[in-house]
């Protein structure tokens, strides 16, 4: 709890540290892991000790508090983080106006997106000569921390040139979350 605590606290501190708030979601993040973990672990002991349902389910639902307070700092990091770039992008004029949080939120939402076009992948063949390019598009995909390791497998597989050597080695791998580093290695 210290950790969602100390989370709780940097995301109110003025002005807002987007790096500070990032680490201390970080934070949150690892424990979050952590505690899964050991419920699950728990868990299989009360079960393997025939605890009670009555406190198997009181374990499950600790759990599931922590788990919650997860899910809300990581809705709540994204949306500071998404207000604080908007806020960033404003001419200077406009900046200096609108410093109230209530008012950028007001001004994020009355904004109009701008359509970019897609980028598109670059195919991979394994050629060496044509890693650079390929790596420094997909390496957005590789560091996103939003994307689950299945989802980026899937666009690996996506990025190999049909028929190719690299595409034959990528696709021998069945596409989970294990094999996905396996495959990076290699390919």
């Amino acid at each position: 709890m210290k950790t969602y605590t100390a989370f709780q606290a940097e995301k109110t501190r003025q002005p807002l540290d987007i790096t500070s708030l990032q680490v201390a979601y970080a934070l949150v993040q690892d424990k979050a892991s952590e505690l899964n973990e050991l419920s699950l672990k728990l868990r299989n002991l009360m079960i393997e000790a025939e605890e009670s349902e009555e406190a198997l389910y009181k374990e499950i639902e600790h759990a599931d508090e922590y788990a919650a307070k997860y899910h809300q700092a990581k809705l709540e990091v994204t949306g500071l983080i998404e207000r604080q770039e908007a806020h960033e992008s404003m001419p200077p004029a406009q900046s200096s106006s609108r410093r109230s949080y209530s008012a950028l939120a007001m001004t994020q939402e009355s904004m109009r997106t701008l359509k970019l076009p897609k980028i598109e992948l670059r195919k991979f063949g394994g050629d060496i000569k044509d890693w650079l390019p390929f790596w420094g598009t997909f390496k957005k995909i590789y560091v996103n921390p939003e994307l689950a390791k299945e989802d980026k497998f899937h666009y690996l597989i996506q990025s190999m040139e049909t028929g190719s050597r690299a595409c034959e080695v990528v696709s021998s791998f069945p596409p989970t979350a294990e094999n996905y580093e396996k495959a990076i290695q290699i390919s």
